[in-house]
């Protein structure tokens, strides 16, 4: 053996690592990257309370529609097991207890999807 190293192409997951953005001094938050961060936070209702800050943020700036101009999103379960790669009981358990501790609200509205108000965010906007 001679003692040299070898170098070997690892492959690297670039779907966990979104592009960077270029052309602005400020802070994007992309569907991409916002999945990202609910993916890697290590507790259910982090994850799930981030998504769903993210999606009423971009409601309320909607002009038009039955959530425009509030804080509210509507996601289903499924959807948000998907988003945040985990299973859907620990997911309604997350909604549970974030309910519970009254940081969302269930609206009640027909339909598929729960649209839920978030009042903590509500009352720093007034």
């Amino acid at each position: 053996m001679s003692g040299r190293l070898m170098r070997i192409a690892v492959p690297v997951a670039t779907e966990m690592v979104p592009k960077p953005v270029t052309g602005g001094s400020y802070a994007t938050l992309s569907r991409a990257r916002v999945l990202c961060l609910a993916r890697t936070t290590p507790d259910c209702q982090s994850a799930v309370l981030l998504l769903l800050v993210w999606q009423a943020t971009l409601h309320e700036k909607m002009k038009r529609g039955r959530l425009a101009g509030r804080l509210a999103a509507s996601l289903s379960g499924n959807q948000l097991a998907d988003m945040t790669a985990r299973p859907l009981r620990t997911v309604r358990h997350a909604l549970q207890r974030l309910t519970a501790a009254k940081l969302l609200v269930k609206e009640c509205v027909a339909g598929r999807k729960n649209t839920y108000t978030l009042p903590f965010l509500a009352q720093e906007t007034r």
